[in-house]
């Protein structure tokens, strides 16, 4: 009874995954039971929780934290930008001030 069929697996923990069940048979002889929804869908309850490695676990918040020291590059560089440009408004403005002064000083 060699299968292709599409299911969800639902876990103690409420996760739910959707797996492809190739051999009814061996996951029937793997100590899973079925439920039959349908001719071609069935529903697995397995007892046993999603379980993470210790090592699974450190890689996953060493992914983690490399995303979020990207983000503060970039963050870092968008703050140069704008100090850059802040720095230019300033001394546009400062040109516009002694405009001002040299049109003041012709009046006079």
């Amino acid at each position: 009874m060699s299968q292709h069929l599409s299911g969800k697996r639902k876990r103690e923990d409420e996760e739910e995954d959707t797996i492809i069940f190739k051999d009814v048979e061996l996951l029937q002889d793997l100590g899973e039971s079925l439920d039959v929804e349908s001719e071609e869908t069935y529903t697995c309850t397995s007892a046993a929780p999603k379980k993470k490695t210790i090592v699974q676990r450190v890689r996953e918040v060493k992914d983690g934290l490399n995303i979020l020291a990207g983000a503060v590059e970039k963050l870092i560089a968008g703050q140069e930008k704008i100090v850059a440009g802040q720095e230019k408004i300033i001394a546009d403005q400062a040109k516009i001030v002694a405009g001002q002064e040299k049109i003041v000083a012709d009046q006079e």
